[in-house]
């Protein structure tokens, strides 16, 4: 029988094989359960070389003895392999096991979790400086949630001020706009639209109704407002409304920055306006009064003895001529004085219902002579039904007259062509259309003004200006609406039947004015 070898020699030769390693097939099992059965594997070993050992180390002994040598020995090596499982599942599995179990749950955001190691040796120095860490992380954490918490909260404050701060400037009836250090638009709300395109050089055209470095030089205005150095205070027409632009210079981050301020100030213009237009209203009707009281009567003096002069001589008479000039001036002297007096007093309309229509149809056939020309042409665009609307026929003939005999008036040296069109709504609107030359743009914001005239002869500069005043007394609006060469138009509207004008209060001022114009002629 062979003799078995040693263990240790077995292992000896193994170690000087050089072997190459296996991978731990049981390296997914855990700790605590790979341990156990480790000492269990070892146990076996043992007792089964120590086995071997004992049969064949001694030398015929008796079976008894051999029996009670082997069971002394696998006691002996139980006890101990068992007091070494205890310890090290005691001593390192446990603690290990609860330290995976603490960290897992701090991985998982409980920051509040603890191990409850306590022991002095190595393991549990590791398990204290865990714990320490532990609750040195969840302190930072309490204090970042904190920190998180008061910059949540003062962003949300910011934002509300923000928000709060951005409703107020959007919602200014003014404009604000901030011009930064390299000469752009940094900031600017809804009002301040029509300046920002001309501060941004967009090529939006406009006017310089008042500018304290560059008047009439738009180009230059709009560079000065964009300057930082240059203050600004100016007046620019834009489109249809009217800006007052004024400026100051800040500071901001160090940086030279300037702060525009428009203010649209097309309403006051317009009441600026109409007040002066009342004082001179006033004036011209204690002017109208004194000269009717002292000019009438003299004249209609002049004026009879002309005409029994022309009746008292012949026909072939040489003075004859004389006579019918003295005529045709008395007749201009009276017509000035009554279109004098009819501008300034207000007019007083007898509100009725009235169809524009018809109304437009008998101005024509009245003039008739004067379109019957052969080169004038009249075309009618009505809307389709009966044009009703609220107003004075006799006051809205008279606007007619004068706005028709205008146009036949423009157009008289070339083939002229006059359209009336007329459109229905809330409110009528009258369109008198012709191809004449048109009005310089430079006279359109003048033509309303009283004794304004683009006439070269015979105009006395009271027409127009007497028939918007008639078309604001019966509730309505006359406006040059578009005037170049080949098109002219003079827009009229008047409240439907729907929205009948209250002049009631127009009656008390009419009253008043009559007074006044009463009392001066007295």
């Amino acid at each position: 029988m062979p003799a078995i070898q040693n263990p240790k020699s077995i292992f000896r030769s193994l170690k000087q094989a050089k072997i190459m390693p296996i991978k731990d097939p049981f390296s997914g099992i855990p700790l605590k359960v790979k341990l156990p059965l480790g000492f269990v594997a070892l146990f076996f070993c043992v007792v089964g070389a120590s086995g071997y050992e004992v049969l064949h180390s001694v030398y015929a002994p008796p079976t008894g003895e051999i029996a009670q040598r082997f069971a002394g020995i696998t006691g002996i090596t139980a006890a101990a392999i068992l007091m070494l499982m205890f310890l090290s599942v005691r001593y390192v599995v446990r603690p290990l096991d609860e330290l995976r179990l603490m960290a897992q749950r701090i991985r998982e955001g409980d920051f509040s979790a603890r191990n409850t190691i306590d022991s002095e040796d190595e393991i549990g120095q590791l398990a204290h400086t865990v714990n320490l860490m532990a609750e040195a992380v969840q302190d930072r954490t309490a204090h970042l949630e904190r920190t998180a918490g008061d910059l949540n909260r003062r962003e949300h404050e910011l934002r509300v001020q923000h928000n709060l701060m951005n409703t107020v400037i959007q919602s200014m009836t003014d404009g604000v706009i901030l011009i930064d250090g390299r000469g752009e638009v940094a900031l600017s709300n809804r009002a301040a639209a029509s300046v920002v395109d001309v501060v941004g050089n967009t090529g939006e055209p406009f006017g310089i109704r008042k500018c304290q470095h560059h008047t009439g030089d738009s180009a230059r205005c709009a560079a000065c407002m964009s300057d930082l150095s240059e203050a600004t205070r100016c007046v620019l027409a834009i489109r249809d409304r009217i800006y007052e632009v004024l400026s100051t210079q800040v500071l901001i981050d160090r940086d030279r920055a300037k702060i525009l301020v428009s203010s649209d100030i097309t309403e006051q213009e317009a009441m600026r306006r109409q007040q002066a237009h009342q004082e001179r209203l006033m004036v011209l009707g204690k002017l109208s009064a004194v000269v009717a009281h002292e000019m009438n009567n003299p004249l209609a003096a002049i004026s009879m003895y002309g005409q029994m002069m022309e009746d008292e001589l012949p026909a072939d008479a040489p003075c004859r001529e004389h006579v019918e000039v003295i005529r045709r001036n008395t007749d201009s002297c009276q017509r000035i004085i009554r279109e004098l007096l009819d501008y300034a007093r207000t007019p007083q309309p007898q509100i009725a219902q009235i169809d524009l229509h018809r109304l437009i149809d008998d101005v024509l056939r009245f003039l008739k002579p004067l379109h019957a020309k052969p080169g004038i042409e009249i075309r009618r665009a009505y809307a389709q039904g009966e044009a009703l609307c609220w107003g004075d026929a006799v006051q809205l003939q008279q606007v007619l007259v004068k706005l028709l005999v205008n146009a036949f008036q423009a157009v008289e040296d070339e083939k002229g062509c006059i359209c009336i069109r007329s459109e229905a709504g809330k409110r009528w609107t009258i369109d008198i259309e012709d191809n004449g030359p048109g009005v310089p743009e430079s006279l359109r914001c003048e033509i309303f003004e009283p004794f304004f005239t683009t006439r070269r002869s015979g105009g006395t500069g009271l027409g127009l200006p007497t028939a918007r005043r008639i078309i604001e007394a019966n509730g309505g609006t006359l406006d040059l609406l578009e005037s170049r060469p080949g098109k002219t138009v003079f827009r009229f509207s008047l409240p439907g039947i729907s929205d009948r004008p209250d002049t009631s209060l127009l009656s008390i001022e009419t009253a008043a004015d009559d007074k006044k114009t009463h009392g001066a002629g007295r």
